[in-house]
């Protein structure tokens, strides 16, 4: 973590509006994944990527959480194959409205 002091979790993050959180999400995402791509991107396929370093909401914990567990338990072998390496590399990003 000291290598990276960008990634280091602050209690500044709480008196940002929900809008500048997202923002700062997304950079801490970014950044992660241009350390290590292989680990935040593939191999934690899970909503805890997301949240791993970040404290608050991640704007990826309903795709991580949802949109892809959703396509593994309930897609066919054939959409798994399709879509799932899209999913875990964030080229298809799922959402809910």
């Amino acid at each position: 973590m000291r290598q990276y002091p960008e990634l280091i979790p602050s209690h500044k993050y709480f008196e940002l509006n929900r809008e500048e959180q997202m923002e700062h999400d997304w950079r801490i995402i970014k950044r992660q994944a241009e350390i290590n791509p292989k680990r935040y991107l593939i191999e934690q396929n899970s909503a805890f990527i997301a949240g791993s370093i970040n404290p608050g909401i991640s704007p990826l914990t309903l795709h991580f959480g949802m949109f892809l567990v959703c396509v593994q338990k309930l897609g066919s072998s054939e959409q798994n194959k399709l879509w799932e390496k899209d999913i875990q590399t964030l080229k298809k990003i799922g959402c809910y409205a």
